[in-house]
Formats: C-alpha cells, sequence, structure tokens
C-alpha cells in the first residue's frame, strides 16, 4: 500500500499530534515525576534517586550469561535481560533463558530478527513500515512467551541497535510498549569491539570512564539505564562482563540501588504531567547531543566493524635486529626499535574459543590427553577436568592437601606433592593416597618414566615403582641438585650445581657419565635427544652433543639471563630476563634475529602456528617466527597467572583477578579470518565512491570475490575471484546493502560481511 505523502512542514506537524494522543493514551506505563525522554523513548529514570538498572542485550552472542547470572544470583540482584527471537530460537541458550526467568529478572523484547529502523545519517527516515516493524514486534513476543513471559510482564522494548526514532516510538505506544534505551554519557556499550577497530575500548577503560563519570557528573549515575552485552564476538577477548562483579561492588559502595528496569521506570511519571503538549515537543528535543558518526553498532552477524584504514596500511611495527648482531646496551634496556617491516604484517588477535571461570586464584594449567586439568585455590585447593574442544567441565572437586608444586602428570593420573608426602590423583579425579613419605622436602619436581617415579632431592636421587611406590634405587649426588630432570626412555640426566650434569640407568641407577661444564645451569629444553641446549648463569647458550661429549656450539649473550627456553624442532628461542627474544638456528647457534618484548614476560611463552606468544601483564604478543615482528596483539580480562599451555592448535592460559578473587581460563585459537575495511565508514551519500579493501590473515596467497546484497534482498557477484583485495563501490541508490567477500586459498575458504548504508544525499 503506498504511504501518504505530506509536506516536510504537515508531516511534522501530523506526527507530533498523533505521538500527542498515543501517549495521552500511554500515561499509564509512565511514572508520576519526572523522566528523560528522547525520540519518544525512554532513557533515563528519575534524577533524585540513587537507582540504576543493569540491562543487557542480545541477537546472536550470549557465552556470558553463565557468569552474569551468577554474580547476579550470589547478590541477590536483579537484572533486565533484552532479548531478539534470534536469541530465543536458539537451543544453546535456552538454559540461560530459563534461569533468567527463574531468578526473577526482567525479559523484554529486543525485535524478532534484529532489524535497522532507520538512517544512520537521517534518524527521522524510517526504513521498515508500520506493518514490518508490528510484525517482528509480535514474532518476539510470541518467542517471549514460550518461556512465560506475557506481554503484560514486558511492556518495555529497547530497539535493536538501540537506535529509532519518534515513529517507531509511536508505533510501539499504539499497541501499549514502552521504548527504552540506554542513558548517554558512559561507553559499556563499547565492550563489544575489538582491538583492531578504531573505537575500541578495554574494559579498564570502560569502567574507570563509567567510574569517572559518576564522580564528576552532577546527578551521578541516578536513574541510569546501563547497557552491557550479554556476549560479544570471540575476537573479543578482553570481557567486560567479568568486570561485573568489580562493578556493582563498587556501585554499591557508593550507596546506587540496582533494580530491574519496570522498578526504575515506575517511581515516577513522565514529562507530559504538567503540560502534555510541551512534552511532545521536549521528546522532539535531543537531551545529549550525539552524531551519527559518534554512533558505533556492531554489525551482529559478526560482531565486529572493519576499521578505517591508517595511512601506513598497519601502523609502525618493530624492527627485529640483524643477524648475528646482539642488542646494544641501550637497546637492552628495553626500548623498542620503530621502522619499516620488510612486509606488511597485519595484526589481529587470537580468537576466543571458549572461557571458564572458578572463584579464586588459579594456580596450575596442566594437560593431560585430549583434556585440560586446572588446578586452583578457593579457602582449599581445588581442581576441575575441562574437555579442551569444547569447554565442557567433565570433573571438579576439592583436595583435602595444600599443593607444593606443579602436579606431575603420569600414566594413571597426576603426582602431588604436600606435607612430606606425595599423593595420586587418579585421571578421573578420585585422590589415590597416600604414595610416598618424603624423608625430606623434594628439591624439584619429581618425573614419572615407564614404570619408575624418580624424585630429586637435595643431594639424592631416588626411583620408586609407579605402581607399589617400592623403593627401586636410590643414588648419592656429588652436587646439590639444580634441576630439571630430563628423561628419555632408558636413561635420566641430572644437573646438579656448579654446572654438573649426571647420567643414570632409569633400570638399575647405575651412574653412566658425568659432565662439568664449570658453569651454574640456567635453563635447559625440556626434551631429550642427541644434543641438549641449556643455558648459564654468565649469559652463555650452549649445545652439547652427549654422544661425542662435546660442546657443538656457544653463544655469549653478555649481561643476558636466560628466562624461557622453547624450540620449534628447527630453530631455538630464547626469552631473556631483560625482555629480549632470540632466535637462533638450532644446528650451528647462529643468531637469526632478536626483538624487544613489549612490557615483561614472567610465564612461558609458547609456539602456536605461525607464532611466538609471549605473555606480559593482560596481554599475549604475538611475533612472527621468521621475521621477529610483532604480528599480533590479543587483550585478556585479567592477568596472566599461569604458562601458557598449547595442545594441538590451542592455546590456553589463565588469569586471575585479586579484587574479585576471580580466575578465568580461556582457550584461544588462530584461525583464519576475512576483515573488510571501507575508505570511508558508513552511512555514506549515494554518488560518493567507497573502496573496500579486503584482508585475510591466515590464508596463504588468497584470492577473494566481492558479492553485493541490493536493499531489495538480490544477491550479485561484483568481482570474481582473484588475487586483488580491493573493490571500488559507486552507490547510485539509498538503502541498507550488505558487502561479502569470500577468500579462498585450495580447499579453505572464509566469508566475512558489512553491512553499509547509503543515504539519499548527494555525493562529492
Amino acid at each position: 500500500m503506498a504511504r501518504p505523502q505530506f509536506s516536510k512542514r504537515a508531516g511534522l506537524s501530523s506526527r507530533l499530534v498523533c505521538l500527542t494522543l498515543v501517549l495521552l493514551l500511554f500515561l499509564d506505563l509512565l511514572p508520576a515525576q519526572t523522566l528523560t525522554l528522547e525520540q519518544g523513548g525512554i532513557i533515563r529514570g528519575l534524577r533524585d534517586r540513587k537507582q540504576l538498572a543493569l540491562v543487557f542485550t542480545a541477537d546472536s552472542f550470549g557465552e556470558g550469561a553463565e557468569y552474569i547470572l551468577s554474580e547476579l544470583k550470589q547478590r541477590n540482584l536483579k537484572a533486565s535481560f533484552f532479548l531478539t527471537g534470534n536469541f530465543l530460537r536458539r537451543p544453546e541458550f535456552r538454559g540461560w533463558i530459563e534461569k533468567m526467568v527463574e531468578d526473577g529478572h526482567y525479559l523484554g523484547p529486543h525485535s524478532d530478527c534484529h532489524l535497522l529502523y532507520c538512517d544512520w545519517q537521517d534518524r527521522q527516515k524510517t526504513l521498515v513500515t508500520k506493518e514490518e516493524f508490528l510484525a517482528d514486534l509480535e514474532n518476539n513476543y510470541l518467542e517471549l512467551e514460550k518461556f512465560g513471559v506475557s506481554r503484560g510482564r514486558a511492556r518495555y522494548f529497547m530497539p535493536p541497535y538501540e537506535w529509532y526514532n519518534q515513529e517507531i516510538a509511536g508505533w510501539a505506544a499504539e499497541v501499549g510498549v514502552a521504548v527504552v534505551n540506554f542513558t548517554p554519557g558512559l561507553v559499556t556499550s563499547s565492550d563489544y569491539t575489538t582491538p583492531d577497530l578504531p573505537n575500541y575500548r578495554s574494559s579498564e577503560e570502560i569502567l574507570n570512564q563509567l567510574l569517572e563519570y559518576e564522580t564528576t557528573s552532577p546527578d551521578g549515575l541516578n536513574g541510569f539505564i546501563l547497557l552491557v552485552h550479554l556476549g560479544v564476538a570471540a575476537e573479543r577477548t578482553d570481557l567486560f562482563y567479568f568486570r561485573l562483579g568489580e562493578l556493582i561492588e563498587e556501585l554499591t559502595a557508593r550507596g546506587y540501588a540496582l533494580v530491574r528496569i519496570d522498578e526504575l521506570l515506575s517511581a515516577g511519571r513522565s514529562e507530559i504531567e504538567d503540560d502534555r503538549q510541551q512534552a511532545v515537543i521536549q521528546t522532539a528535543r535531543k537531551e545529549t547531543t550525539i552524531s551519527p558518526a559518534q554512533v558505533q553498532i556492531p554489525d551482529k552477524s559478526e560482531g565486529i566493524k572493519p576499521p578505517r584504514p591508517t595511512a601506513d596500511g598497519t601502523g609502525s611495527s618493530q624492527t627485529a635486529g640483524n643477524k648475528n648482531r646482539l642488542p646494544t646496551r641501550k637497546e637492552q634496556g628495553g626500548r623498542e626499535e620503530v621502522g619499516q617491516a620488510p612486509e606488511e604484517i597485519y595484526r589481529f588477535s587470537l580468537t576466543r574459543a571458549w572461557v571458564n571461570f572458578a572463584r579464586g586464584r588459579v594456580n596450575h594449567l596442566v594437560p593431560y590427553g585430549d583434556r585440560l586439568w586446572w588446578f586452583y585455590e578457593n579457602n582449599q585447593p581445588a581442581y576441575e577436568l575441562i574437555e579442551v574442544q569444547s569447554g565442557e567441565k567433565k570433573v571438579s572437586g576439592l583436595l583435602e592437601i595444600k599443593l607444593e608444586q606443579k602436579p606431575v602428570p603420569g600414566r594413571a593420573g597426576f603426582w602431588l606433592v604436600s606435607g612430606g608426602k606425595l599423593w595420586e590423583l587418579s585421571s578421573s579425579g578420585i585422590m589415590v593416597g597416600t604414595q610416598v613419605e618424603l624423608a625430606e622436602p623434594l628439591a624439584g619436581a619429581p618425573a614419572e618414566s615407564g614404570n619408575r617415579l624418580l624424585l630429586p632431592f637435595k643431594k639424592s636421587l631416588e626411583a620408586r615403582s609407579t605402581e607399589t611406590a617400592e623403593l627401586l634405587w636410590k643414588q648419592e649426588l656429588p652436587a646439590e641438585f639444580s634441576g630439571p630432570l630430563i628423561i628419555s626412555s632408558s636413561e635420566v640426566l641430572v644437573p646438579c650445581l656448579s654446572g654438573r650434569l649426571l647420567r643414570y640407568s632409569l633400570e638399575t641407577g647405575r651412574k653412566i657419565d658425568q659432565h662439568d661444564f664449570q658453569d651454574e645451569f640456567g635453563t635447559f629444553l625440556p626434551a631429550w635427544g642427541p644434543k641438549i641446549y641449556f643455558s648459564t648463569t654468565s649469559g652463555k647458550v650452549k649445545c652439547f652433543d652427549l654422544s661425542r661429549k662435546k660442546i657443538c656450539w656457544e653463544v655469549n649473550l653478555g649481561s643476558q639471563r636466560v628466562q624461557h627456553l622453547l624450540s620449534d624442532g628447527r630453530h631455538l628461542y630464547l626469552l631473556t630476563t631483560g625482555g629480549i627474544i632470540y632466535k637462533l638456528k638450532q644446528s650451528a647457534g647462529d643468531i637469526l634475529w632478536w626483538q624487544t618484548v613489549p612490557g615483561r614476560g614472567c610465564y612461558r611463552p609458547a609456539i602456536l602456528k605461525e607464532e611466538l606468544i609471549i605473555p606480559s601483564g593482560q596481554i599475549l604478543y604475538g611475533l612472527d617466527l621468521k621475521t621477529g615482528q610483532k604480528t599480533s596483539e590479543t587483550v585478556l580480562t585479567f592477568e596472566i597467572k599461569t604458562d601458557l599451555v598449547r595442545m594441538g592448535d590451542w592455546l590456553l592460559a589463565g588469569s586471575h583477578d585479586y579484587r574479585q578473587d576471580l580466575s578465568l581460563v580461556y582457550a584461544l585459537k588462530k584461525e583464519p579470518r576475512v576483515i573488510i575495511r571501507p575508505s570511508r565508514e558508513s552511512p555514506q551519500p549515494a554518488g560518493r565512491r567507497i573502496i573496500f579493501t579486503a584482508l585475510a590473515p591466515g590464508l596463504e596467497k588468497p584470492r577473494y570475490a566481492f558479492y553485493l546484497r541490493t536493499p531489495d534482498g538480490r544477491d550479485r557477484l561484483v568481482r570474481k575471484a582473484s588475487k586483488s583485495n580491493t573493490w571500488t563501490w559507486l552507490p547510485a541508490a539509498p538503502g541498507q546493502y550488505l558487502i561479502s567477500v569470500v577468500a579462498s586459498s585450495g580447499q579453505l575458504s572464509k566469508k566475512s560481511e558489512l553491512r553499509y548504508n547509503i543515504t539519499s544525499f548527494a555525493g562529492e
């Protein structure tokens, strides 16, 4: 049906009159004192009461539901959840939705299919018909009713993208629904952004800005509708919802009551109480000036919004040191040399596969087959067994003992050291009991090989049966043990102080050989082979041939001390206490490159595909194995407190926040993905040229195909697959478009989509 045509002045007058009548009829939903309205929607409750509403929206993502509901339950608080029909239909979210209802939270509509209601550039230009809007809202209510949420209990509605206009608010009011939106002033709605976006905000920045705003704003956060996303895309690893407990405690300490949105808005009546006609004019006036360029709305299909390209494409990169040249004293001080990279390396983060959380401090992550054991302490030691592929918790329990060392995996489970005893924890999580009474404290970690359990003491080494704990042999050491034990199927190497390396038979305990290096050992590459690699406290790195009994090569690092030593089979990677990483040729000891590490890493790095991942604070830095250039930067929510663990294509990391006493375990992957960068941010007027650039980090020599979906829903190929990663578009008509890029390499292909809005204004 054709829509009536009005002049601009007549159209505005008609809309104001209609909205006036609607608001008069809708008065019962509105409170008795002053609320703040914008475009006909409520954006703030009463300013004279220290109350605010926590609201969570969800469409495609909801992985934060478990933690969020747990935090609210623990503090006996009620929040509000606005959910799309898309979300309500997802079977994996059903349990959490039922939990929201059971715990007494507010559930309201967020549209059925997450439509864009109005133009980003011209807010008063509605992009849906009244029939489309009402049908979409009706379908959202039908999905809510399946969970026992009636319309009468869900009269407040938060529009998709938190973007609407007076016409939308009027249509909603005609069917007895009130539009609400988050209160402007905070940046919590940016909790979806990823580090590759220009509008990225870390969780720390979001929280600090909120607390600063509360302190400096005349009315604080009184009446605020505070928006947080229930889940975000996997590329976001610094998860703000894990700061929820800290946020709640801070707000409570400042005297705020956190209530459901219907309770927040039920205490007063809106601005139309005294002068209803003036209220309509007031609603047309924006309370806070927000330009369309400032409004950052996520593309819900991908969870990311491609950033504006920088002048050099990727920004400046570190330059690795020259081959066989040690860093100067000034460079060892931690200064980063900045220069032109030999080739563009796009910096993209690791992808979050899953996150598990627990109260207490994480102590150790230990791989066991295809599962991960997570040991932490919450009043008393505890553990969880996690399926790495899915993140599902298989086993959990409490330990009656206090761990004194990192658990050591064996054939049947784990060896635990506590209170002068050695305990065995089975692979099913059952404490078998005391296996060995220790005559003295262990000087290092025990080790298991075959049916032998080796126990290093200060001046001796014992071998016991793994089945009966019977003492099989014992050897006195000529010097104090320094560790670690390095074991093969038939022999064991025992490093001691003063640079002595002893070699024993596992079967009999007979000493096979002894090597004296006359230098204190530092770190060892913990793997047996024809050659062993180690560092010394004097700053040297050595390769020793066991069969020929001679030093193959030696590198002097000067004042640097090696903290961690890793290998990819052909090369060694040395991380020093001074924050420098070296790459050495394993066969000859040549220094291929060196690089200063941002921050200071203290936990063990890991090699994942073509990157060396180094933990520092709450950031995981990735260095390209070939060049040493920084290629990625992944920000986690809290500070990393464990060595990194690699299990196949997975990287596991444990972090802890002392303020909440909360620990997280992350499973991260380096997956190929496609990123689309427009030369101009959406929206743009028709007739303006836009260049789209696609990047496919992780794909080797990709070919790019570009597709365009027009506002009428038709798809067409606009650029055939080729090596070229750009497409130039000159849009002729306004509307909502969808740009898709498929990048392929061999049998592997990845797709990404970008929504783009073209307005009716004339271009350049």
